[in-house]
């Protein structure tokens, strides 16, 4: 019997008390310095007989005591990862276009308007739009369960008023095809757009909103300059009013998270939460490149996010995050073989290329093929594909390897040169303020 290699054990500011976490189980739990001596003890597998009690049952059942030596684990946990690859489904992504209408403060995209890349402004055509399908209807064919997610419309912007013509042609193609679709928009042209999605089958539209009036407009300003809260609000009466699914997502950061409680107030106030054709959640807002899914703001400490936080930010940051939801709330747990999705989805540019990193979109380096004239993978594509922590040496070792999923790859690669290293920079910080955040939300009762 030892210790776990996933159970990570944290020492918290409070003089007696230390966090458990397993990677494998998704069980946390708050201990005395008592039973966090006895797992240190046990990092390597103990033959002596130890004294059957409650505490040591628990750390047996929760998966921070395991019988057998670190290989045997190893191998489970790779069996493991196996069958959960075995049932993931591949995630296509249409990016209609690079061309947007916002000049969001924090936007990662900015990079292609600073002459990293030489153009960004082509919008996909009728032809391949065409190939797109052939690419989506290939990759789909080898599905077991020929289970199909919804389609993603990314940008850039994709309703943009532009954008009309090609948009239709891509409902039309994917109408026939049985897919659904899933709109990622800011919102701003959406009222204009309700008409023709209606006629669709849309699982979802997801826009932003920042903050009520004001707040929402110096961080989400229109090119021009101008505001586009209200216009937003009136998009998302229209479409709620046409029965169309609209998630809002909240960034938030340290510069408007005393705000959320306003905006929360307003969109009740105008019955657009509570809406059964509505839903929102929290995001943490990143602040640079290569970071798309903070666990938690690097600018708040745990203790802010709880003086400033209701009832209700509390539930739609577990919504918002994986790793609360899976904690607290509806989303079973799985440990985290990869960092991100990027090993099961794929981008479709308007220039032909195919990518699976949403913030490598139109860097060259990154690209993991073509899908004209004909869907075409390189070895980058395979690299991303066996990106994962039991093939990255240092997560071997890393109690917290099912956790982080090995870090950012993009990161990996802006500070390394290869994808296929580990990434600890982008986890350290934030994790380390969500553990405490998890101390406060746990108050000594177990989670799992």
């Amino acid at each position: 019997m030892r210790i776990s290699r996933f159970t990570s054990i944290t020492k918290l500011n409070t003089e007696d008390a230390f966090i458990l976490i397993n990677g494998i189980t998704g069980c946390v739990d708050l201990v005395d310095s008592n039973v966090a001596q006895l797992l240190q003890s046990m990092k390597k597998e103990v033959h002596a007989k130890v004294p059957k009690s409650s505490v040591l049952e628990s750390l047996i059942e929760r998966g921070h005591l395991v019988i057998g030596d670190a290989e045997e684990e190893l191998y489970r946990t790779r069996r493991m990862m196996e069958n959960y690859i075995k049932g993931v489904t591949p995630l296509h992504i249409i990016v209609v276009t690079y061309r947007c209408n916002f000049n969001c403060i924090y936007c990662y995209q900015k990079y292609m308007k600073k002459g990293e890349t030489k153009t960004f402004g082509q919008e996909l055509t009728s032809e391949y739009t065409d190939k797109i399908y052939d690419a989506i209807t290939k990759v789909d064919q080898e599905l077991r369960d020929k289970t199909k997610k919804p389609i993603h419309l990314y940008g850039g912007e994709p309703l943009l008023p532009e954008n009309r013509g090609v948009l239709e042609e891509v409902f039309s193609k994917g109408h026939s095809l049985n897919y659904r679709f899933v709109i990622l928009t800011n919102g701003f042209y959406l009222q204009e757009f309700v008409p023709l999605l209606r006629r669709y089958k849309l699982d979802c539209i997801q826009l932003t909103l920042d903050g009520k009036g004001r707040i929402h407009d110096i961080r989400r300003p229109t090119l021009k300059g101008e505001g586009s809260f209200e216009k937003i609000i009136k998009g998302i009466k229209t479409a709620i009013n046409n029965h169309i699914k609209t998630v809002i997502r909240i960034n938030f950061d340290k510069s408007n998270v005393k705000e959320i409680p306003e905006i929360l107030d307003y969109l009740t106030k105008e019955q657009i939460l509570g809406n059964p054709f509505t839903d929102a959640y929290l995001s943490p807002t990143r602040r640079q490149r290569a970071i798309c899914s903070p666990v938690f703001p690097s600018d708040i400490t745990s203790a802010e996010f709880a003086h400033l936080a209701d009832k209700r930010m509390i539930e739609l940051f577990d919504k918002g995050s994986s790793f609360s939801n899976k904690l607290f709330g509806d989303q079973i747990w799985t440990p985290r073989f990869y960092h991100c999705k990027a090993f099961s989805q794929l981008f479709y540019d308007p220039y032909g290329d195919v990518y699976v990193c949403l913030e490598s979109l139109r860097m060259f380096e990154m690209r993991v093929g073509r899908y004209v004239p004909t869907l075409q993978f390189n070895e980058k594509y395979t690299q991303w594909k066996n990106r994962n922590v039991l093939n990255l040496v240092p997560c071997k070792e890393c109690p917290n390897a099912l956790i982080c999923g090995g870090g950012c790859a993009l990161n990996a690669y802006l500070r390394t040169g290869s994808i296929m290293n580990a990434d600890c920079t982008s986890f350290k910080l934030p994790f380390t303020q969500y553990i405490s955040y998890l101390a406060e939300r746990m108050q000594a009762r177990f989670y799992c």
